[in-house]
């Protein structure tokens, strides 16, 4: 009961003051509803004037105090960070398209009043088209289609059913499947006009983001060579030299060991959004070491 008594007397003060956790409060009070003693010590330091309380003394108290709060919210906002970037990763990985080689029934063409039905077969869960004006003939619509299953999809049970694509100011329409394996576009309806035997080919970009990446890398670390010993720039440069590396991670999870994508756009976002939680996720933990080291005698 002594060493209860003693604890308590100590932490009088900053109970007075309002300065204790929850948990710690409630001790005292529960310890100061049965102890005479203590009650009377409590009122005694509830009746000193404020001119004869020390309010530096208040101040490392208060210091240390917010340090644990912001450490607090900052590992929990650091674990919130890197779990979603660990579920957009693995989304990443999932729902990477499949893109179907074509096969009897996989899409069928059917005209409509004002457009084109376009039916899908089983195995599709998703797809997408583009349409655009032949160069040479504004009056002539070419349409290219893409069909494509994930395992994200699959797990889903997701499946593409039909879509219309309108065709009320063209004259003439030709619609091609392009299977995005290197192999030739598939036509479906219409007119070839000359275009048998094309080849979709996939976008270059991820090569190029991966030089432009790396090339960033090298240039802050020559800035940061040069202006090591200016106080201003080089905690900056600091912050910024690893989220090039970070994008390049997150590219290479996102599109793998490739400098070639045909679903570039899905692609670039991903990579962009994993390695922004990631650079996110490794500033929140030097921000918490820092307040580690801070705290540290």
């Amino acid at each position: 009961m002594k060493n209860e008594c003693s604890i308590v007397r100590d932490l009088l003060p900053l109970y007075a003051e309002d300065m204790l956790s929850p948990e710690t409060s409630e001790f005292v009070a529960e310890h100061l509803k049965g102890c005479d003693g203590c009650r009377e010590e409590f009122e005694r330091t509830k009746e000193l004037e404020p001119a004869h309380c020390d309010v530096s003394d208040a101040a490392p108290l208060k210091l240390i105090r917010k340090r644990l709060y912001l450490k607090r919210i900052g590992t929990a906002a650091c674990a919130v960070v890197l779990a979603l970037a660990l579920f957009v990763s693995a989304f990443a990985v999932l729902d990477a398209p499949e893109y179907l080689p074509y096969s009897q029934g996989l899409v069928t063409v059917e005209e409509l009043d004002g457009g084109l039905k376009l039916s899908f077969g089983k195995g599709v869960t998703d797809f997408d088209f583009r349409t655009y004006a032949d160069p040479d003939d504004p009056d002539h619509l070419l349409c290219s289609v893409e069909a494509w299953t994930s395992t994200w999809d699959r797990w889903l049970g997701k499946s593409a059913k039909t879509t219309v694509i309108g065709t009320e100011n063209a004259e003439s329409v030709t619609v091609y499947y392009t299977p995005n394996n290197g192999s030739d576009d598939v036509l479906l309806y219409g007119d070839a006009n000359g275009n048998e035997g094309s080849v979709t080919l996939p976008r270059l970009t991820p090569g190029y983001l991966l030089i432009l990446a790396l090339c960033a890398e090298a240039l802050l670390w020559l800035l940061f060579l040069v202006f090591r010993k200016n106080a201003a720039v080089k905690p900056i440069l600091s912050y910024l030299l690893p989220y090039p590396v970070l994008y390049v991670a997150a590219q290479l999870l996102v599109v793998g060991i490739s400098f070639a994508s045909y679903s570039m756009p899905r692609d670039f976002f991903l990579s962009l959004f994993i390695s922004l939680l990631l650079y996110c996720g490794l500033l929140l933990y030097l921000g918490l070491r820092r307040l580690r080291c801070a705290a540290t005698p």
